[in-house]
Formats: C-alpha cells, sequence, structure tokens
C-alpha cells in the first residue's frame, strides 16, 4: 500500500530489512562478548544472546522474503 500511494520503488526492501537486522544483531553480539568476557557487569547482556539469534533468524526470513 505504501509503495502505491508513494510512487516509491520499493524492490530491494528485502535487503535494506536483511542488512538492518543483521546490523542491530552485530551490536547486540559485540555487547553480548564484553559481558561474557567480564569487561561489562550489567546482568542485562547475559540474555542478549537470545535476541542476537532472534534477529539472526528475522535476517534469515527477510533474505528469503517470507516476511513481507
Amino acid at each position: 500500500m505504501y509503495a502505491a500511494k508513494s510512487g516509491r520503488d520499493l524492490s530491494t526492501i528485502h535487503y535494506h530489512l536483511t542488512f538492518a537486522f543483521y546490523k542491530i544483531a552485530v551490536v547486540l553480539q559485540q555487547l553480548y562478548y564484553r559481558w561474557k568476557k567480564g569487561e561489562a557487569n550489567d546482568d542485562r547482556f547475559a540474555r542478549l544472546d537470545i535476541g542476537i539469534y532472534n534477529l539472526m533468524l528475522q535476517a534469515h526470513r527477510a533474505k528469503n522474503r517470507e516476511l513481507l
């Protein structure tokens, strides 16, 4: 509907969505790695691995055009 109303080309939206999920997962992975090494003391980082896994799953689904 957005493409139809705006007239914008959304043919590469799956690429951009895949890349966005991947980029967020990379940032979370860096935080998780620092926590795992004891360089960060915030206990909220202990469960980032779950979020990273889910983001990578969503990236895979976006790449395969299963989200939109």
